[in-house]
């Protein structure tokens, strides 16, 4: 009241700083990213070469959109390979119908193999799904003419 009374201009209190706010925001950005990075180990976005960064890896796979360059499969010749590798694969066209076995994580530093067989290519129709995480569990499957294989992490699928 002294400054009031002698006509001088009031004295603001400075402003409390809140930091919480950006507290929150920079925990939620890191959950987003570890996420991501999660996801991307997950979907087989590892160091390991698969024909996406220009250099053939001797495997057929189809183009997944966003998934950049991939070596074409053959013209429509009757499927022959006796082992998969990391993609997404039509049987009958890509690989042979049967049975196969997986020995499991291709990289034992990180136990992640997920596979899935669906009706079509979109990931929307899955009949049967696995995830084998931990390390040297193995993984079976059978597949049909005309399903969508696909496989992420794990070693080769070998036809028994």
């Amino acid at each position: 009241m002294y400054a009031a009374e002698h006509g001088w201009p009031p004295v603001e209190q400075p402003k409390r700083r809140r930091t919480w706010p950006w507290v929150l925001i920079g925990l939620v950005v890191l959950l987003v990213l570890g996420c991501a990075g999660l996801g991307a180990i997950i979907a087989g976005g590892g160091p390991s070469n698969n024909g996406i960064d220009g250099e053939p890896s001797g495997k057929l796979s189809r183009h997944v959109a966003g998934s950049g360059p991939v070596a074409k499969p053959k013209p429509k010749a009757k499927a022959k390979a006796k082992t998969i590798g990391e993609g997404l694969w039509l049987v009958g066209e890509d690989v042979p119908a049967g049975r196969y076995k997986t020995s499991g994580a291709r990289d034992e530093s990180i136990p992640l193999c997920y596979w899935h067989v669906a009706k079509d290519d979109t990931d929307n129709t899955i009949l049967v799904q696995g995830l084998n995480d931990k390390p040297g569990e193995q993984g079976r499957v059978t597949l049909k003419s005309g399903q969508y294989f696909k496989t992420s992490g794990c070693a080769d699928w070998v036809k028994q």
